[in-house]
């Protein structure tokens, strides 16, 4: 999960303080996620269910506009980890 919300995190900012609040309010939303499909917990509230699919429809449209879409997913995967360590997303041909 640490890489998942930090390269969705690149997507969504290259601030790094927004990336470091993106990646967490993501961490802490996959642990509910976990506890319900995991544990059977049910007390999720309609902010966290409405913020996940925020999140899921806002990558999406960031994907459609700024992913090179005729690359390879190991391509994406690594310009992305690269920009988790500070760089700006998408990176510069």
């Amino acid at each position: 999960m640490q890489t998942i919300a930090r390269h969705a995190a690149v997507m969504l900012s290259n601030n790094n303080a927004e990336r470091e609040r993106h990646a967490s309010r993501l961490k802490a939303l996959y642990n509910l996620r976990s506890a319900l499909v995991h544990n059977g917990n049910r007390g999720i509230d309609w902010t966290s269910a409405n913020a996940a699919q925020q999140y899921a429809e806002a990558l999406f449209y960031v994907a459609l506009d700024r992913a090179t879409l005729t690359g390879e997913h190991h391509s994406f995967s690594k310009e992305l980890a690269k920009a988790s360590y500070g760089l700006v997303w998408p990176l510069a041909p």
